[in-house]
């Protein structure tokens, strides 16, 4: 394959010697050919190029510098315009000279605060009512802000009234030193505003605070007097009992309940001996010896009721319950 050949006069390389040469790839110097960037020539399925064209191509390369692409916002023109004799400017050149926004230039322009006039969709307000209303806020704002930190503003006085000269009189006039001192004496001396120690001798002055005391009034509450006079008498539904027994009669009495203890326990055991021997002796024996039991038992048992009431007679005294 031939790397250089001749096409009516011309010398034609081929890609792969031309990227050799410029530094391209192989396929960047056909996407050139084919887009007809350079004159090339395709002889038995290969890319010549013509080496003044490619050697062109690449100078025009090196030369162009990439720019991002930017925004074109057109500019408003700034007009002035003439009404009533007065100069007006647009909103736009307002807030470039005020340094207000432009939306807030319009704002003073629609509440009349300014001379304005719209003309079609802007405004055009007075230049130098505008600057004297910047003027006054500006200053209102400092005075503002100076009461806040705690500046004070001096109070401005009225400067020295100087006579008026005539250019053509003496402004100076010399006059002779004989007899006088050269130097001032300054032994005499102005007497000072306050004595030496005197602003240390006043006297302490009082600074009397008044203090409220404001007094409560004191709220008196209800006071619960308990009923002391209650002629309520609970008495327990109970039989008069006696009184109490004298040491004497009480032995006297313990003693006579251990003897009929004693006896009953005597008799009871007899009774169940003589109850075991019917039982043995058949059913008949058994049925009277339970009738007699049964008599046996009642009668004990209203013997020792009787003992117990006698008892609690005399043992046990009788009790009043009284609420006070």
């Amino acid at each position: 394959m031939a790397e250089e050949i001749q096409i009516s006069g011309k010398t034609y390389i081929s890609s792969k010697r031309a990227a050799e040469i410029l530094g391209y790839a192989q396929d960047y110097i056909g996407q050139l050919a084919r887009g007809g960037y350079v004159d090339a020539q395709r002889v038995g399925g290969l890319w010549y190029v013509n080496t003044d064209s490619i050697l062109e191509h690449k100078k025009k390369a090196d030369e162009y510098v990439p720019q991002p692409p930017q925004r074109h916002i057109p500019k408003e023109l700034e007009s002035i315009i003439s009404l009533d004799g007065k100069e007006h400017i647009s909103a736009a050149r307002a807030s470039e000279i005020t340094g207000y926004h432009r939306d807030y230039v319009g704002q003073l322009a629609r509440a009349k605060l300014v001379s304005s006039q719209q003309v079609g969709n802007r405004w055009y307000v007075d230049r130098k009512e505008l600057v004297a209303h910047k003027a006054e806020k500006d200053a209102l704002l400092a005075a503002v802000q100076s009461e806040a930190v705690g500046l004070r503003k001096s109070p401005e006085t009225a400067p020295e009234a100087r006579e008026a000269r005539d250019g053509g009189q003496t402004y100076f006039r010399y006059t002779s030193h004989e007899g006088k001192a050269l130097l001032p004496n300054l032994l005499e001396r102005q007497k000072p505003v306050y004595e030496v120690g005197e602003a240390q001798e006043k006297e302490d002055v009082e600074h009397k605070i008044p203090i409220y005391v404001k007094a409560m009034p004191v709220q008196n509450y209800p006071t619960v007097t308990p009923y002391k006079n209650l002629n309520v008498q609970t008495r327990r539904n109970v039989r008069s009992y006696g009184t109490n027994l004298p040491g004497g009669l009480t032995a006297l009495t313990i003693f006579a309940a251990i003897i009929f203890g004693a006896g009953a326990y005597l008799f009871f055991g007899t009774t169940s001996i003589s109850i075991a021997n019917f039982l043995s002796n058949g059913n008949n024996i058994v049925k009277e010896s339970d009738g007699i039991l049964f008599s046996t038992f009642s009668n004990v048992a209203s013997a020792i009721s009787g003992f117990a009431e006698l008892m609690e007679q005399y043992l046990i005294p009788e009790l009043e319950y009284r609420s006070r």
